[in-house]
């Protein structure tokens, strides 16, 4: 007999009452009117922004398109500042741009920025695309040039997104909307009617599932509106990873019945034997088959459980960059003691460079110990494990001096219950069907192969990425593992980290949460600001990375096109490079009640954050140099070069921005003060100026007197070696000083998320401004006592805040990039480069 739930439908159905009709039809009316009326604001509005904004995109392409010139043949693009400039009015927006040839080369700007759809034309031509995800619009100009070595039009395209004009378009809607409040009033209480009608789709998916069965998870067959397919297909995908759970388990369940049976058989007859047995010596013996037994069957126990865990993980583990390289050291690790058991030679043949794959690290480790357990079980010494790239293939091959696995193996190879040797020992034969799993979840190849000298060997062949993520981080345990093994094990490896690089950990290995941190400030600078974060958060592990400014950009930048993961928390000091890096969507949104107190200038789409306060300085030996030729001025830099005779030629450094970020942006800002900066740079290569590459280095020489002044230095470090060394002055230039804030960001690829904004609002907090004080990361001005610098001659507006703001793009153009360098290594001609 069939029974109906209670609150299911009947067979009939239900007919409206003329009331709700009557509301559903006012409804549809008023809703009607007051969609014309929000349409009709909504697109004056849009006109209205469309036109404002424009006319900024025009403005900065023809500021662009003016500072394009040929010479002797070539496109020469020196991107002017105030187009940037003219952009950030619109603050939040992304900007893109580019300059192409008449064929479609890129001189300068993004690559990705779309040529005008129609062509060339006579006056601005407008069109609407993408730009790192987000809707913008695009203006192109042309500008021709008919010279000796070059005839043709070249196209300027600027681009911004549309935040600003939304907001624009929005606030003037808003404003139209206000007088038909009342209007909107009433929809809102008919929208309950249209909300209930909306939702019964939903209502019978509801009621589908309460009817079915428990252990029904075939897929949903129903229609219904578009809005519902993705849920529907959702649900339908969620029951069928159950089903294959299930099955796994099924399966698991199968595999232990079939291959315990018969053991435990074994064991409980030989432990009546043992038990019933008077003579001692025959009990012994019973006992220790039963020991051998047990062993037997705790690792086929092992590889039972191992095998529906990398079943498993076929599913739900991530993907990452791994060396395999770093996966064979640690699988020797593991093994090393059951090859010592059986006296059996393992050795490890690595390639001298990263071999890197997409993958799961548990399961390749699971997969190359069996293979090595395989070999050293049913092989001959010596065996090897091998790692290389072979013929455009990562390979990862365990070789020994055996013929190799029967016949029988290699045609079943991979099915479970297969041992991988001879009768001369026997196994349960999960191991190669394990190896066999583990291949085929990453798209592998696994098979016996036969080498040049007869050598048979089982190899697992996995693709290579297609673009390499060099200076990717490998997961912590297996850096410390190759320290660790460096000076163990008698084979040949590189370093984890080169010598650009170093790699600091905090806090327990077994933390439940690991947070990831690229940074260039040095590890020493930076610990006590990260003890004084773990104070309050002891069940945290951080793993902190130092960089150069420039190999991070590139690192970070790789892993954004790539999608992998690279760090959860970037802090940089090169902040043109971070805003780069932000507005090319690399980064993730973060909101707080912290990042509600920082400035609107150290805040650019609530994605990049301002985090200290360090001024560039003039840093001079106090030993060497006389009070009366201090220099407190750029203008008293030239002043002491402007000698044919000078004593401090040769002996000013500042930073070689052709391998400093930081150097690079310092040296930007002050370009913007043309006469003074290049009369500066004119004293430098006339008295054979030096630049080099590390504050230390530079700060390092001032102190030893291989330098006397130091121009453009990071005032933070300098400001900690002065409280140490009493040779060095720091002086903050009294004509401007430029002020630096150390931008951080989270990453769109990190996994921490939770932890990276933790730690990004305890730097933002009082108690991390503190820390960042103590660690002099925070320069004072004007302040009694250490760590304080005495305030420019010109006050407060003497410091001029670099903000991060999108104008910073310029410096990061390639052909402002090229003009500035060239311009720079001819100015330092005759100089010192180290």
């Amino acid at each position: 007999m069939m029974v109906r739930q209670a609150g299911t439908a009947g067979s009939g159905t239900r007919a409206f009452s003329l009331s709700t009709r009557v509301g559903i039809a006012m409804g549809i009316v008023l809703a009607a009117g007051g969609v014309l009326v929000m349409l009709a604001a909504w697109t004056y509005g849009q006109q209205a922004a469309r036109e404002t904004f424009d006319r900024l995109l025009v403005g900065a392409a023809n500021d662009i398109a003016s500072a394009i010139t040929v010479r002797g043949g070539r496109v020469v693009v020196d991107t002017p500042l105030s187009a940037f400039q003219l952009l950030a009015l619109a603050p939040d927006d992304r900007i893109s741009y580019r300059v192409a040839g008449p064929d479609g080369q890129t001189y300068t700007g993004y690559e990705t920025a779309p040529l005008p759809p129609h062509g060339s034309t006579a006056g601005p031509q407008f069109y609407d695309a993408g730009f790192a995800g987000e809707p913008a619009r695009y203006v192109a100009i042309g500008k021709r040039f008919a010279e000796r070595r070059f005839s043709g039009e070249i196209n300027v395209i600027v681009g911004q997104t549309k935040r600003a004009r939304n907001a624009l378009a929005y606030e003037i809607m808003q404003s139209a909307v206000l007088a038909i409040l009342l209007a909107g009033l009433i929809m809102v209480v008919l929208a309950v009617f249209v909300v209930r009608s909306a939702l019964r789709p939903l209502q019978r998916i509801g009621d589908v599932l309460q009817a079915r069965d428990p252990k029904d998870l075939t897929p949903l067959d129903l229609t219904g509106p578009r809005e519902t397919v993705v849920m529907l297909s959702a649900l339908n995908g969620f029951m069928q990873r159950i089903e294959r759970q299930l099955s796994i388990m099924r399966t698991l369940i199968g595999d232990a019945a079939h291959q315990l049976r018969t053991p435990v058989a074994a064991l409980r007859s030989q432990a009546e034997l043992a038990a019933d047995e008077p003579d001692e010596s025959r009990r012994n013996e019973i006992v220790s088959r039963i020991h051998k037994r047990s062993v037997g069957l705790s690792r086929l126990l092992d590889q039972l459980l191992n095998h529906a865990m990398i079943t498993h993980r076929a599913d739900a583990a991530p993907m990452e960059v791994i060396d395999l390289r770093m996966i064979a050291v640690e699988v020797i690790d593991q093994s090393d003691h059951e090859a010592l058991d059986r006296d059996i030679d393992v050795r490890a043949d690595l390639a001298e460079d990263p071999v890197l794959v997409l993958g799961d690290r548990l399961s390749l480790i699971e997969a190359a110990k069996n293979l090595l357990n395989n070999a050293v079980t049913y092989g001959r010494a010596p065996v090897r494990l091998v790692v290389s790239e072979d013929a455009g293939e990562a390979l990862l091959a365990v070789v020994d001096a055996g013929p190799g696995p029967d016949e029988s193996v290699r045609t079943a190879l991979g099915s479970r219950f297969q041992s991988g040797g001879s009768t001369r020992r026997t196994g349960a034969g999960i191991g190669l069907s394990i190896v066999a799993s583990v291949v085929r979840a990453h798209g592998g190849r696994f098979s016996f192969e036969q080498s040049e000298t007869g050598e048979c060997f089982a190899a697992i062949r996995l693709s290579l990425p297609k673009k390499k993520t060099a200076g990717l981080r490998v997961s912590s345990p297996v850096v410390a593992l190759v320290f660790s093994l460096s000076a163990a094990m008698p084979i040949g490896m590189p370093d984890a980290v080169s010598a650009q690089e170093a790699v600091a950990q905090y806090g327990p290995g077994t933390a439940p949460e690991t947070l990831t941190i690229a940074s260039t400030t040095d590890i020493a600078v930076f610990e006590p600001v990260i003890e004084a974060f773990r104070k309050s958060n002891p069940q945290m592990s951080i793993d902190y990375m130092q960089w150069g400014s420039n190999r991070l950009y590139d690192a970070m930048e790789e892993a954004c096109l790539s999608g992998a993961f690279f760090a959860d928390l970037i802090i940089s000091s090169a902040v043109q490079q971070m805003v780069r890096l932000v507005n090319d969507a690399c980064a993730q949104p973060h909101v707080s009640a912290e990042t509600a107190r920082v400035p609107e200038a150290l805040n650019w789409r609530d994605e990049l954050y301002g985090v200290t306060r360090e001024p560039a300085v003039i840093v001079y030996n106090r030993d060497l140099v006389p009070l009366e030729e201090v220099p407190r001025s750029r203008f008293e830099i030239i002043d002491l070069l402007r000698p044919f005779d000078s004593r401090y030629a040769g002996k000013v450094a500042t930073y070689d921005i052709e391998t400093s970020g930081l150097g690079y942006l310092f040296a930007f800002m002050d370009a913007q003060e043309a006469t003074t900066f290049g009369a500066l740079l004119e004293s430098l290569a006339r008295t054979g100026g030096v630049a080099t590459c590390c504050s230390s280095e530079i700060i390092t020489g001032v102190a030893e007197g291989t330098y006397l002044v130091a121009y453009n230095v990071l005032g933070s470090y300098a400001m900690l070696r002065a409280q140490n060394d009493p040779r060095i002055g720091v002086i903050a230039p009294e004509d401007y000083t430029l002020v630096l804030s150390r931008a951080a960001m989270i990453p769109k690829t990190a996994k921490s998320v939770a932890g990276a904004r933790q730690f990004l609002d305890f730097l933002l907090s009082a108690d991390g401004q503190r820390a960042l004080d103590e660690a002099h990361l925070n320069v004072r001005f004007g302040e009694d006592g250490e760590g304080s610098l005495e305030l420019p001659s010109g006050g407060e507006t003497a410091l001029r805040l670099i903000e991060l703001r999108p104008a910073l793009l310029v410096a990061l153009d390639r052909g402002k990039r090229e003009i500035f360098i060239s311009r720079w290594r001819e100015t330092f001609t005759g100089a010192m480069i180290p």
